[in-house]
């Protein structure tokens, strides 16, 4: 036997790689730029070519790296130019969550950059391409999971969300629909290394259009329909934190009851968002509302929140009969860190003004709860409360119990000119698409609308203005795929093709082979 002498391995590896590596100044720059022109993609821009020019970009910086170590930093740098914009409602809550988060989520980005240009030795085909999809799918499904609670927001499938491509998410989540931008972006880093690789981008293309004409297949059936109205108020204290505004409770409700006095028809559900009703327990809760509200018109699910163990309260969900009575209620899975509670509140509790805005903690509920919403018709709806929204395990869990969702949020802490409103809808769009359930978003000061089934946006409200949404609402009952079996097929796919890839390399490394 001969043996392949190493140095012609390597020459020949050399030749299938990208042509020239880039200094690392200038691969950390490309980088930067081109994460944070993946958010033009994003409320409240929309662009929809540029999370694909975005990614393709900084992939391409990635691949030029001569070692893992230099694609890290690449990674980390497209990190910190996507996160920095994409996170900048962040600096509303405290300059020091900002510092906090996008570092974070960007070191998530290095992971990914290590793997890009480590693998780009092997040369930029249709392997790379896989690889490098896998990879970025499987560190997606890390970074919506740990640390904390995890954190979806931003994810590149949410880009899609005015797209008809977003119906693929019946089939493979947006978790899959991330895998398949990066496959796109990555074909056409390796068209533009060598024009003549054209197959990785026709794949990847017929790979979405596939899955997207699956998608659309009708998974659910029709159930009857619901007619909601959701009453939102204008805000109290524009800008200002809950803990800032006088009478912010007594305010709400005065004006959620005018609200519901002025409606022109009679709905089978009422709406009220987050945190728009506050006493010691729900039930006291609704002998308030009864006295001050009267008999409603209909059911209402209302956000609530109360105490519980000293220095701990319930974010919750309730839903009340139209005499204030509690038929159902539901607690907030996922808290918000630093939002809802703080982590290691005793080194990081006084910290700026994190212990004076957040002085308890939120105890985080277990289950998805079925709302029963008909009156004795069959009519049942799921809930989350807020950005719960954004994470698709939160939300299947939900459709799964009922036949849409509801999710009751607010926008009080934020800014008008940030895009936090415009961005949850679009994940209430992708939550929709994935299990082909009407999605509806009842927010205490805007912006409320329903997703409908397969997840187009209807009704969409006003921000910080009074204004009430009555929409007839279809509800459906039936399971997609990706409400069936969730993100585990695709996470199982992605690692098996990392670990398949690995495998692949390992055997292919030169060995010394002894002449016999």
């Amino acid at each position: 036997m001969t043996a392949i002498a190493p140095e012609r391995r390597a020459e020949g590896a050399r030749t299938a790689s990208p042509s020239s590596a880039l200094p690392l100044p200038w691969g950390m720059a490309v980088a930067f730029l081109s994460g944070a022109l993946t958010t033009l993609s994003f409320p409240p821009t929309r662009l929809p070519g540029a999370v694909l020019l975005g990614v393709a970009a900084g992939l391409w910086a990635m691949a030029r790296m001569p070692s893992g170590r230099r694609g890290a930093a690449c990674g980390l740098a497209w990190g910190l130019g996507f996160g920095s914009l994409m996170f900048r409602w962040a600096l509303e809550l405290d300059l020091v969550a900002y510092l906090g988060l996008v570092p974070l989520q960007a070191a998530f980005w290095a992971l990914t950059g290590a793997a890009v240009a480590r693998t780009a030795r092997s040369g930029l085909d249709g392997r790379w391409v896989v690889t490098v999809a896998a990879v970025w799918t499987l560190v997606e499904a890390i970074r919506a999971r740990w640390p904390l609670s995890g954190f979806e927001w931003g994810q590149l499938g949410l880009a899609s969300a005015d797209l008809p491509v977003r119906e693929a998410a019946a089939v493979v989540g947006a978790l899959g629909l991330t895998g398949l931008t990066v496959a796109v972006a990555a074909s056409l880093v390796v068209l533009a290394n060598r024009p003549a690789r054209w197959r990785p981008l026709a794949l990847s293309i017929l790979a979405v259009g596939v899955l997207t004409g699956v998608g659309m297949l009708p998974w659910t059936s029709d159930d009857g329909e619901l007619t909601v109205a959701v009453v939102q108020v204008d805000d109290p204290c524009p800008g200002e934190f809950a803990a800032d505004c006088p009478n912010l409770r007594a305010r709400l409700l005065e004006a959620l009851v005018a609200g519901t006095a002025g409606l022109e028809d009679e709905p089978d559900l009422l709406l009220w968002g987050e945190g728009t009703l506050r006493a010691d327990s729900p039930e006291e809760a609704g002998e308030v509302l009864h006295q001050d509200a009267g008999t409603l018109p209909a059911p209402l699910l209302a956000g609530i929140t109360n105490p519980g163990e000293p220095g701990r309260y319930h974010n919750r969900n309730v839903l009340y009969d139209t005499d204030g009575e509690v038929l159902a209620h539901y607690s907030k899975r996922k808290p918000v860190p630093f939002g809802e509670y703080v982590p290691w509140r005793s080194t990081l509790g006084g910290i700026a003004e994190v212990g004076r805005l957040v002085p308890s903690d939120a105890i985080p509920g277990e289950d998805a709860v079925p709302m029963d919403v008909s009156g004795g018709r069959s009519a049942t709806l799921g809930t989350v409360v807020s950005w719960e929204v954004t994470f698709s395990r939160l939300v299947r869990d939900a459709g799964r119990v009922g036949q849409g969702v509801a999710a009751l949020t607010t926008q009080a802490s934020y800014g008008p000119d940030q895009p936090v409103s415009d961005q949850l809808l679009g994940a209430a769009q992708l939550r929709a698409a994935e299990l082909d359930q009407p999605v509806i978003v009842a927010a205490t000061t805007g912006r409320s609308a329903v997703a409908m089934p397969g997840g187009e946006l209807v009704g969409s409200t006003a921000l910080y203005a009074g204004d009430t949404l009555e929409i007839d609402v279809p509800l459906r009952s039936g399971s997609t795929p990706y409400a069936l079996w969730g993100e585990v097929p695709i996470i199982v796919v992605a690692a098996g093709v990392i670990g398949a890839m690995w495998w692949s390399r390992r055997d292919s490394n030169p060995r010394t082979v002894v002449p016999g």
